[in-house]
Formats: C-alpha cells, sequence, structure tokens
C-alpha cells in the first residue's frame, strides 16, 4: 500500500489561478527481476482544486471529489538500504469546468529499513 499527499502546484492562466491538490491511497503490485523492481499502482484518490480568473466567461469554482488513481515505476536497488526510484502517477480530479487527468513524473532516492 502507498499513501501520499500530492500537490500538482498552481498555474497562471485565464487572468487566474488553478491549483490542485489531493490525498491518494493505493495499491502497488511489484515484480521484481533482479536488482530492478517494476510496479504498477491502481488506487483512490480524493482532490480538491481551484480556478479563479477575472475574465469573463471563463468558468470559476472550488471542486472536491473521489476518483481513480494509477501509475507505473521502476526501483533500482543501488545497495542493501539505498534504490533510485522513478515513477509516473496519473490522478482523475475534479476541477469545476470538468474532470481531467493530471500527471506527475518523480524521481526520488529510497533508504530501506
Amino acid at each position: 500500500l502507498e499513501l501520499s499527499y500530492i500537490d500538482m502546484g498552481k498555474v497562471a492562466r485565464n487572468d487566474g489561478d488553478t491549483w490542485a491538490r489531493g490525498l491518494n491511497l493505493g495499491l502497488l503490485v511489484n515484480a521484481p527481476v533482479g536488482l530492478l523492481n517494476l510496479y504498477g499502482k491502481l488506487g483512490i484518490v480524493f482532490g480538491w482544486a481551484h480556478i479563479s480568473s477575472s475574465r469573463p466567461g471563463v468558468v470559476v469554482g472550488k471542486e472536491a471529489d473521489f476518483n481513480i488513481s494509477y501509475g507505473l515505476g521502476i526501483q533500482v536497488d543501488v545497495s542493501r538500504n539505498w534504490a533510485i526510484r522513478a515513477d509516473w502517477d496519473s490522478y482523475r480530479l475534479q476541477f469545476a469546468d470538468g474532470r481531467d487527468s493530471v500527471d506527475l513524473y518523480t524521481l526520488g532516492i529510497v533508504y530501506k529499513y
């Protein structure tokens, strides 16, 4: 299992701002291949998003909803306790103007104890 908080940041667009955040709970399925670990993720995300704008005709507002999340990753063990990990995660989020996918690419260092 993986529990994560995601902050997609803030983007200036349409004379306003758009931001999105979420709390994700996912199930990881791991396939070890030598020093590599390949894994897939499937989960549920509670996301909240906000769109503001001073431009006429732009849909604005705050939304919060449960949606699906999924992703893929690879982890390379460099020692017994250390590894390097790369992930792609996709979160379906509800915005004031409709649902949209937000993708996140990460590179990380893992310490195993």
